[in-house]
């Protein structure tokens, strides 16, 4: 069967709305739908409803929306949007074999990550290497270099 062209599927140009502000947020139908509230730049009010599914494909594609639009920006491929931290909340759950580690803004933005025990170690040992060699660089040795090296590989498996 064949693939539908794009201007079959959508046969108006899709609707642009050009937001000045957003005014309010919540979960609808027991969690199954959000609604963003809007203003519009010609002042009108403007709603998006979302089901769960499609609010949590565009919660994971913002960060890298703004990390692309800060590198577009300042033409520097290196540059990554970044949110500051203001606290962070690890939580045990049942398995006992992961975490949630709890990520929060000083500003109300929160994500939550479930991550097995043993990237918890990787990822404990990694950090406080690192500060620890912020402090004095010139402290790293060479095994301290390739144990850094080991845990981001380690890492990188559960990803």
């Amino acid at each position: 069967m064949a693939q539908a062209s794009q201007s079959e599927r959508y046969p108006v140009d899709p609707m642009i709305i050009q937001c000045s502000k957003l005014t309010t947020c919540d979960a609808l139908d027991h969690g199954k739908a959000v609604k963003l509230d809007f203003i519009e730049a010609s002042g009108d009010p403007v709603s998006l409803m979302l089901t769960f599914e499609h609010a949590q494909s565009i919660a994971m594609t913002l960060p890298r929306l703004l990390t692309n639009a800060v590198k577009k920006q300042t033409g520097e491929e290196n540059r990554r949007y970044v949110f500051p931290l203001g606290q962070w909340l690890l939580e045990g759950i049942e398995d006992q074999e992961s975490f949630i580690l709890t990520l929060k803004t000083v500003d109300g933005f929160e994500v939550s990550f479930q991550i097995p025990r043993e990237t918890c170690v990787a990822l404990g040992w990694t950090l406080q290497h690192e500060a620890d060699n912020a402090a004095d660089p010139n402290e790293a040795d060479n095994a301290d270099e390739a144990a850094i090296k080991g845990a981001h590989a380690r890492t990188a498996e559960f990803n």
